[in-house]
């Protein structure tokens, strides 16, 4: 990504966040964050990566996924008034696993500590009862 779509992305990203908390009032979107806009490189496309604390897969939020595609219309006229660009990209809204991808590595580092700290303490009374 050029230095030029990476300041795009993060104009976007931000001005989104601020639009979705205080402009949408569609109560099927809920409580989304935006983690993340790729922008294509001749800036037609801007892909914004959502997630909600409630999803565990794309399959849990498929109908709010489904409600912000529905508003990307209205969310890019309020961009393209906010935007100093000649160009506003199409908005296309996708799940971004990586947040629950996270949750599962913690999960996982998290029973491997817990593991490593049973077996040292069964080594430990091991020990003791050894001597």
């Amino acid at each position: 990504m050029t230095v030029r779509t990476q300041r795009m992305a993060d104009e976007i990203q931000k001005t989104l966040a601020s639009l979705l908390q205080f402009e949408l009032k569609d109560p099927r979107v809920g409580f989304v964050t935006i983690s993340g806009v790729d922008v294509s490189r001749d800036m037609s496309f801007a892909d914004v990566y959502v997630t909600w604390m409630h999803a565990e897969s794309a399959d849990d939020c498929a109908d709010e996924l489904k409600a912000l595609q529905g508003t990307a219309g209205f969310l890019r006229s309020k961009l393209s008034k906010q935007l100093t660009t000649r160009i506003v990209p199409k908005l296309r809204f996708k799940f971004d696993e990586s947040f629950i991808t996270g949750q599962k590595m913690d999960k996982l580092l998290s029973t491997i500590k817990t593991d490593k700290k049973t077996a040292i303490d069964e080594s430990e009374s091991q020990s003791d009862t050894d001597a």
